[in-house]
């Protein structure tokens, strides 16, 4: 069982809202699910992800692989049992087919997509209704209608999202997101979502946070390969922090993707640190 989830989800009674009741908070408790491994965990997301899409849509390809990108992930996946998930600006969908399905269908243990923006808008104040409800549809068309191929995790653009906004896409009648990736430690964004500063710290601390009141999922963004050249800076910062290497979220953008610096991150990662790569969906209850 992941014992470091836990005491922190039972260390949140002092963020509640004041409409916030104890049924709630245990219910929302007894509904995260216990885990088969012990020791740390790994998710790596990539967001703006579009060009790929963009390439493999607008071009006659017969296979996923035969765009780099995706080819460059399944090799890395093949090496080191990585798993990946594609935060996508949904503007770059506009030629999407489920010509695809089978290969995305075939590849949902290890590879999985989600809404991050439409044209890089920020959803602070801004509806994010239509944005969403389109970015879904042009995901499960693409995948056939697979739901499980779609990651039940997202990462807001600059990290701005209203609670409203929160709210509509965990309770979404065709895709739930509700585990949310908060801002890393080298971004200069000011949004964290609806998070208190004390909530942000709490984050931060333990390298997650559960909002219970509203069913809501933060885990700590720990890494960003692409402005860390080595990965010097985001080895030492997980390295010094034992809650963040036991569910750690490594942040890409597909514009920075690097293969050989990836490549000796995910080495480290298994050598040093033995992860388990995964989906925090999977482990986490799941609606």
């Amino acid at each position: 069982m992941l014992s470091g989830f836990l005491t922190a989800v039972n260390r949140i009674a002092h963020f509640r809202r004041k409409n916030y009741n104890a049924a709630d908070e245990l219910e929302f408790i007894s509904r995260v699910d216990s885990c088969d491994y012990s020791g740390n965990f790994m998710h790596i997301s990539f967001d703006d992800v579009g060009k790929s899409l963009a390439e493999l849509f607008g071009e006659d390809h017969t296979s996923i692989y035969s765009v780099q990108f995706f080819k460059d992930l399944k090799d890395l996946h093949d090496k080191y049992g990585a798993c990946f998930s594609l935060y996508l600006f949904s503007d770059k969908l506009y030629k999407v087919t489920d010509r695809y399905k089978a290969e995305f269908q075939q590849a949902k243990e290890w590879l999985r997509f989600n809404f991050h923006a439409y044209k890089n808008k920020k959803y602070g104040i801004r509806s994010i209704k239509k944005d969403y409800d389109s970015g879904i549809e042009k995901l499960l068309l693409m995948v056939g209608g697979d739901v499980e191929c779609l990651d039940s995790q997202i990462r807001a653009s600059y990290w701005e999202m209203s609670l409203k906004n929160s709210l509509y896409i965990k309770n979404h009648p065709r895709h739930k997101s509700y585990i949310f990736c908060a801002k890393d430690p080298f971004s200069p964004a000011k949004g964290n979502y609806y998070l208190t500063a004390k909530q942000q710290k709490f984050v931060y601390d333990n390298g997650m946070y559960a909002d219970s009141g509203n069913g809501i999922i933060f885990i700590q963004t720990c890494a960003r390969l692409d402005t860390d050249e080595y990965c010097e800076k985001s080895i030492k910062l997980i390295s010094g922090n034992i809650n963040w290497q036991k569910h750690c979220e490594v942040l890409n953008h597909e514009w920075g993707f690097n293969k050989v610096r990836m490549d000796k991150f995910l080495e480290w990662a298994k050598s040093e640190m033995n992860v388990t790569f995964g989906f925090f969906g999977d482990i986490y209850f799941k609606y």
